[in-house]
């Protein structure tokens, strides 16, 4: 199975508990030797095949869970289709890959739970604004968050200049769709976007145009009720004429002039990004200002036993981990008794991972950050909730 993660797979995916549960990340190539990421998996099944039997699994066993995810080593097209990253989930009842717009590290993870720590960057940041593309034959609407484009099915919006007309005014319709003109594809013209002569024939045009974006405006008013940034992607004389139209009471000042039906959805992204700049920081640097503003209080913690035990109970409002760091030890849920360990083995997880989650399923935020961006410089901390 192939998907993109949302917050509803992650939730389905921590939740999931299983013996064996293999977790495995990889770094993807999108283009260019694509054949290192079918390599980087296979070595890391392999890997996985020899844990296994070291934790005591029969071979006839494990060689029938790993059987769907060793078919893939060899799907060239499923391996030309990546982006930045891929995590696979395997246990006795499941196999499920996902595409990520963020690299992982090779990491493989057998445990009594899927592995979910290298994924919190994907959630850990929920600010987002709207994107608004306007083409030259559509009209489309996105989420956008830290990671990704999301496309929104807007009931009722015109997706082209043409079926606004055709509501509008048919007779116009019928003119815009058999004009001719150089700049046509097969000798139909763009009418929606360039004048077609001057005087009159212009003002009319115009005219046209900023009813069509007072109609896309009317839906995108009505149906985002949150009233999060708008930002707007099309070419310069459009983003000018929508302004014209627009009331939407959060459009953004920055845009991105280009034609968006000239880019793929990741490239669009891409460049969307580039000129947000640090729009998508601000949840992490508030949560952070809050911990400097509250340590030392009761309200924070940098123990991990207590912190362990916050995250069953519902208190983490945000838990920080540092990147690469893990503590090995194991949890005892009838007295909330935590044991370290110095490494892992069948009986040691990963408390840091199952902090997060506990975290995420209570509704907390739960960061993964850099070593020096950690409050303290530490490899673990929390604000509490109360």
């Amino acid at each position: 199975m192939m998907d993109n993660m949302d917050e509803k797979t992650l939730m389905d995916v921590l939740q999931y508990s299983n013996t064996p549960c293999i977790s495995i990340y990889i770094p993807t190539l999108r283009k260019a030797q694509i054949e290192q990421n079918a390599i980087r998996y296979k070595k890391l099944l392999h890997k996985a095949e020899q844990e296994l039997k070291i934790q005591g699994f029969r071979e006839k066993e494990y060689e029938k869970w790993l059987e769907p995810a060793k078919e893939l080593v060899d799907d060239l097209p499923f391996w030309s289709h990546q982006e930045d990253g891929l995590a696979v989930f395997i246990s006795k009842d499941r196999f499920d890959t996902y595409r990520t717009k963020i690299s992982f590290d090779e990491h493989l993870v057998i445990s009594n739970r899927f592995y979910i720590k290298p994924l919190l960057p994907l959630f850990q940041d929920p600010k987002h604004c709207y994107v608004l593309a306007i083409g030259h034959e559509q009209a489309s609407v996105y989420v956008c968050k830290a990671f990704g484009l999301q496309k929104l099915e807007l009931t009722g919006l015109p997706q082209s200049f043409e079926e606004a007309m055709a509501y509008e005014d048919p007779e116009k319709s019928v003119q815009y769709h058999t004009g001719t003109g150089s700049e046509s594809k097969g000798g139909r013209r763009r009418a929606m976007f360039h004048g077609q002569g001057a005087g009159t024939d212009d003002k009319e045009h115009k005219k046209d145009v900023l009813r069509y974006f007072q109609m896309i405006d009317n839906h995108i008013t009505d149906h985002l009720k949150d009233k999060k940034p708008l930002f707007l992607v099309g070419q310069e004389h459009l983003i000018g004429l929508y302004r014209e139209a627009n009331s939407y009471p959060n459009l953004l000042e920055k845009t991105l002039p280009v034609n968006p039906q000239d880019m793929s959805e990741t490239d669009l992204f891409d460049r969307i990004k580039d000129k947000m700049g640090d729009f998508f920081s601000h949840a992490r640097d508030e949560a952070l200002q809050k911990y400097d503003e509250l340590k030392h209080t009761e309200k924070t913690s940098l123990d991990i036993k207590e912190i362990f035990k916050a995250s069953q109970t519902n208190r983490i409002e945000t838990l920080f981990l540092a990147k690469g760091q893990k503590r090995w030890g194991k949890f005892d849920p009838k007295d909330y008794k935590v044991s370290l360990a110095d490494g892992p083995d069948k009986d040691h997880i990963d408390l840091t991972d199952l902090a997060a989650a506990q975290t995420l399923q209570h509704n907390g935020q739960a960061l993964l950050l850099d070593t020096d961006q950690m409050p303290e410089q530490s490899d673990m901390a929390a604000i509490f909730r109360y």
